[in-house]
């Protein structure tokens, strides 16, 4: 989907600035998504990105950026969890994180 085209509510029918293609890889699906609300459909595609993550995480260490910014009048507060089919969800212990020293 092109950037403009997420502006339209109902891809498909076009209501707002007439229809729209959207695609899945390389292929136009959008003759498939009657009544589809464009936030709906970035939403399932962001759930399905997740999932497919979660099936191919494995054991070791993974990276990750963090930006925050804080709350203006209240405390920073950031909370880091997991959980697997052996560990209930709970807080990571700041022991298991390694800090690159050359960001």
């Amino acid at each position: 989907m092109r950037h403009g085209d997420g502006h339209e509510q109902y891809p498909k029918e076009g209501l707002c600035r007439g229809k729209k293609e959207v695609y899945e890889n390389r292929t136009n699906v959008a003759d498939g998504l009657d009544k589809c609300y464009t936030a709906d459909l970035w939403t399932a595609a962001t759930k399905r990105w997740i999932i497919e993550q979660k099936q191919q995480l494995k054991s070791g260490l993974h990276p990750f950026r963090l930006y925050y910014t804080g709350v203006s009048g209240k405390k920073p507060v950031l909370d880091f969890q997991w959980s697997s089919s052996e560990i209930s969800k709970q807080q990571i212990p700041s022991s298991v994180f390694m800090l690159d020293e050359k960001i």
